[in-house]
């Protein structure tokens, strides 16, 4: 081979070679890219967008930990719990820090309200050194404390995570959340309407400042809001409801008639929408007329105080004494089951990690129908104490009876 013919061969090698550098520089900023991008969506919230860049980080980078953690992060904070699980599992294999790994596994446990008192102190101490994960602690103590109605404790954890970022819009929400929950309606409004200041347009903080304004009684600043929500949302029985709430509560009884009317018509089994339509026929003077939306109410919504207390009154001012006993003595229930909630979640107050109050709530829970939460308060007792024979024994009779799961 001549000495030119080497030179052009090498030549070639060098720029096959250089091709080949080239492509996996570019795979590996394409995989960069989308990296940042999901770390980026997931600082706005916006999860689906999040796992589609890291779907597409993975593809390439299928050994990276930092990416598998950061699917574990987004899985978390969008309640997909076995996803979490997994990408921490695919973590630890790609070999991920052991601090991390701790940490994002105590979060989880936490946001479900199953951290133990030892975890929860943990977390305490980390938030308290500060560092760029102190905002996603506080967003999962604050989720979790919520999540078994340590409402103080999950108003602290807000209130510090929104000293941080005084507008976020998670933060804002969830803290209306507790406020509504504490009977402070004032200041639940008050952070819906902050978040209606940044986001106009957000129909969930809209829904919710609406449905307070409501109990407010300010119905004349709830009926825009409710307006509004109509024109994004023509099919939610819950605008429906808001709407028809406003007119009512301003007089407007035939706009809401005709509100109610179509929402009956397109969600016929909707309990809330029979319940507004019954109020509204007794608002009217029309007792007789709404029985039947009273019945079918309560028929959906057996185990709620207004549906059945409405349906009660109507009843014995229809002089149907038999039914309005029987329908008494499930009011008489109901009220004497939220009087026992109340007294619970106020000594959960007091001792948190009790397995014998958070067995009780979950009981509760079923037996009015709440199955899902009902089955969680269970499993948080057991989170506490693994062989809790009370908690296991509730289980074994949810599973066992038809519909349970």
């Amino acid at each position: 081979m001549t000495a030119r013919r080497r030179r052009i061969l090498f030549a070639l090698v060098m720029l096959g070679l250089a091709g080949v550098a080239a492509a996996v520089l570019g795979r590996h900023l394409v995989a960069e890219h989308h990296y940042r991008a999901a770390r980026l969506a997931l600082e706005s919230d916006d999860f689906d967008e999040a796992v589609r860049h890291l779907n597409r980080c993975l593809e390439t980078w299928p050994d990276s930990s930092a990416a598998h953690l950061l699917a574990a992060r987004v899985a978390r904070r969008s309640g997909d719990r076995d996803r979490a699980e997994d990408q921490l599992r695919q973590a630890k294999r790609c070999g991920a820090d052991p601090d991390a790994l701790t940490l994002e596994w105590v979060l989880l446990s936490a946001q479900a309200g199953e951290m133990t008192p030892a975890q929860e102190s943990y977390l305490k101490d980390c938030a308290a050194r500060g560092g760029p994960d102190r905002v996603e602690i506080l967003e999962a103590l604050s989720r979790g404390y919520a999540r078994v109605y340590r409402l103080n404790d999950a108003l602290a954890a807000l209130t510090d995570w929104l000293e941080l970022r005084p507008n976020d819009r998670a933060a804002l929400l969830k803290r209306s959340w507790v406020y509504e929950r504490l009977h402070r309606l004032e200041d639940a409004e008050v952070d819906c309407h902050r978040v209606t200041e940044h986001h106009p347009n957000d129909g969930e903080a809209l829904l919710r400042r609406g449905q307070l304004l409501l109990a407010l009684e300010r119905q004349a600043d709830a009926l825009p809001l409710f307006e509004k929500l109509r024109e994004s949302r023509p099919d939610s029985p819950a605008v429906a409801v808001g709407l028809a709430r406003a007119y009512r509560g301003l007089g407007r009884t035939e706009e809401a008639e005709k509100v109610l009317d179509a929402a009956c018509a397109a969600h016929p089994d909707e309990g809330p929408v029979l319940l507004e339509r019954g109020r509204l026929a007794v608002q009217t003077g029309d007792r007789a007329a709404a029985l039947p939306w009273l019945r079918r109410a309560a028929g959906r919504e057996p185990w709620d105080y207004a549906v059945n207390y409405a349906l009660f009154q109507c009843l014995e001012a229809l002089g149907e004494k038999v039914e309005a006993e029987k329908v008494g003595r499930r009011v008489e229930e109901i009220k004497a089951d939220l009087a026992r909630m109340g007294e619970l979640t106020d000594a959960l107050q007091k001792a948190p990690y009790s397995p014998a109050l958070r067995c009780e709530i979950g009981r509760l829970f079923l037996r009015h129908g709440e199955k899902r939460e009902g089955v969680l308060w269970l499993q948080s007792a057991l989170a506490i104490e693994p062989d809790y024979p009370p908690a296991r024994q509730a289980l074994v009779e949810h599973q066992d009876r038809p519909g349970g799961e």
